[in-house]
């Protein structure tokens, strides 16, 4: 049975200290753009992306959206798998910025010790940590949704996780800082770390896909089963009996019944928690011991967090698993 938890939601407010951090990446950003205009080894066909750059214009992804996030996740790991570490590294992580084009062509230049590559050093490092600032400012959001994700899930299923965190984190604040910084930016990466758990899924097969033509189909086989529950129908004449009552095959309720039990499986409340227990139970440890000494009121996340010494993100997505509307 799943424990009775009542926290009160606070609405989350976007941090002075996030701001100034994205206004300082997109500052570096646009002197990493001055910087690449300033220098005559600059190929031609890198101009446009330089003006836009500095002149603080730039779009983030450069290259486009991706459309099959599983497979960039696959790639990405085969490569840091692979990877040896280089001085162009730096300028490899802001390829969102940059594009992989000139990411490659300005990464090279700092492998190689060229001059060229001495001269621009000091405008990517500022660039480069400036993002890692924020990066790690806001990371433990995304750690709390890694934490999450990674309760109770097998073992060699829990380093996607982590990369996916990684990939979909870096991914967040690329935008928001390039969209301006005026989104709730934990918002936009929690967002961002649910899609990232999809794509995990998709990658180590675990995946659960209701097609549209099965909707109509499980929607019809709950209510006949709600039915033979008020008539108490035998266990036995179930698939029978539904069978008739939708004129399908027996086989086919048995896909059906598979189906639904998948999907409950991944939405029901208490089978949620339980795969997650470790991370729920001090959580709703500190929310009934905090409700016992609060005079009637009920506690807030933030309260919550710091008596079970988690991050709020945490308290979060135990609340959506209790109430997943």
């Amino acid at each position: 049975m799943v424990p009775t938890v009542r926290v009160q939601r606070t609405a989350s407010r976007q941090g002075r200290r996030m701001k100034e951090l994205g206004k300082g990446l997109a500052l570096s950003v646009e002197h990493l753009g001055e910087m690449l205009l300033a220098c005559s080894e600059l190929p031609p066909q890198f101009a446009r992306v330089a003006e836009a750059l500095g002149g603080g214009r730039s779009v983030v992804p450069l290259d486009g959206e991706v459309s099959d996030w599983p497979a960039r996740l696959r790639s990405t790991r085969a490569v840091a798998l692979a990877r040896v570490a280089r001085p162009g590294d730096r300028a490899r992580s802001l390829r969102a910025w940059l594009g992989a084009s000139l990411s490659a062509w300005l990464s090279a230049a700092l492998d190689e010790g060229a001059a060229l590559g001495w001269v621009l050093k000091g405008a990517v490092d500022e660039c480069a940590d400036a993002r890692d600032a924020l990066l790690a400012a806001i990371g433990p959001v995304a750690d709390a949704h890694a934490t999450w994700y990674a309760a109770g899930a097998e073992a060699d299923t829990v380093p996607w996780i982590k990369l996916a965190s990684r990939l979909a984190l870096e991914e967040s604040v690329d935008r928001w800082v390039s969209l301006g910084f005026d989104a709730d930016l934990p918002r936009y990466v929690s967002v961002w770390q649910r899609a990232a758990s999809r794509w995990v899924e998709l990658v180590v097969g675990s995946a659960v896909d209701v097609s549209l033509s099965d909707l109509g189909a499980l929607r019809s086989l709950r209510e006949l089963l709600e039915e033979f529950a008020t008539r108490r129908v035998p266990k036995s004449r179930l698939k029978r009996m539904a069978a008739e009552r939708l004129a399908v095959s027996e086989a086919e309720v048995t896909r059906l019944l598979t189906v639904q039990a998948a999907v409950l499986e991944r939405v029901d409340p208490r089978e949620v928690l339980r795969r997650r227990a470790s991370v729920f139970r001090p959580i709703a440890k500190a929310a009934a011991e905090l409700a016992a000494t609060g005079n009637g009121k009920v506690p807030t996340v933030a309260a919550v967090a710091r008596r079970a010494k988690v991050h709020p993100a945490l308290v979060e997505l135990c609340l959506d698993a209790l109430d997943p509307r």
